[in-house]
């Protein structure tokens, strides 16, 4: 009876049995899970679809990514162009120059009290400039100065052991600036409309024209008086409510032929325009 019913669960156990061609992992997760000996594994082929992209969805990242690459060469272009207009405003441009897109690069130019831009004379030849300076004399109430000329001129400096005065000469042709420190009171320059003052020493320049110009913070008045055959130009500066001479850089009188040269003169009022005080 035992054997008899022994018999079936024997032959139950090779119907039962799986093939010899599952792989080694799916029996060893059949031994330690017994719930899943006859659930069937799924199919691979499920996985890698969902795992792989589709076509579509490469052809659609391939326009988004050459969009980001054109905009930002776009930026950069503009990025560029604002960087070259914003560096040709910040350069002068004079008159008649032509504009070129590639700016051209500009020497190192070093401030200095002696390098002067060169100018024309009358003859429309350009020319160099010098400066020259003066020491503050000790005994005297003037600055030192210094004075900027065209190199066609002659310097001559006359200057007292003693520190009493100093005396500038710039000759050009007869023409000649003449730039004085000593000890003097000041006088009044008297013109016309004017009273003259009681009790006080003046230049009387009535009834002569004068020019009026600016030199830096100072205003000076030039008036001419001729004598024989020279002519003197006499600068007078405003000092408080009235012009006086001496200047602030003492006393300043230019001597020029009566034939003078316009050219000539106009240079003179500019060197006096370059007058500037030193320590």
């Amino acid at each position: 009876m035992n054997d008899k019913n022994q018999k079936p669960e024997q032959n139950s156990i090779p119907q039962n049995k799986k093939p010899a061609s599952q792989n080694v992992s799916s029996n060893m997760s059949n031994v330690q899970n017994p719930q899943n000996v006859n659930n069937k594994p799924s199919p691979p082929a499920a996985a890698s679809k969902n795992q792989q992209l589709s076509p579509k969805s490469k052809l659609k990242s391939k326009p988004v990514i050459a969009t980001v690459i054109i905009f930002f060469f776009v930026i950069l272009f503009l990025l560029l162009l604002m960087f070259m207009s914003s560096g040709d405003s910040e350069q002068e441009t004079p008159e008649g120059a032509i504009l070129t897109s590639t700016p051209t690069p500009q020497p190192n130019i070093t401030s200095s009290p002696e390098l002067i831009p060169p100018s024309e004379d009358s003859d429309g030849q350009s020319q160099d400039f010098k400066t020259f300076k003066s020491d503050k004399l000790l005994g005297l109430d003037f600055p030192g100065f210094s004075v900027t000329y065209p190199s066609g001129y002659t310097l001559q400096n006359q200057r007292s052991d003693s520190g009493q005065f100093v005396r500038i000469f710039l000759t050009r042709n007869n023409h000649r600036l003449i730039i004085e420190q000593r000890k003097t009171d000041n006088e009044t320059c008297i013109y016309d409309d004017d009273f003259a003052p009681e009790g006080e020493v003046y230049i009387d320049l009535r009834g002569r024209q004068y020019q009026e110009f600016e030199a830096g913070s100072e205003l000076y008045r030039k008036s001419k008086n001729e004598a024989g055959e020279q002519t003197f130009y006499i600068y007078c500066e405003e000092i408080g409510w009235d012009f006086l001479t001496p200047t602030t850089y003492g006393i300043i009188i230019a001597q020029v032929p009566a034939n003078s040269d316009s050219q000539i003169l106009a240079e003179i009022d500019d060197i006096i325009k370059s007058i500037k005080r030193i320590r």
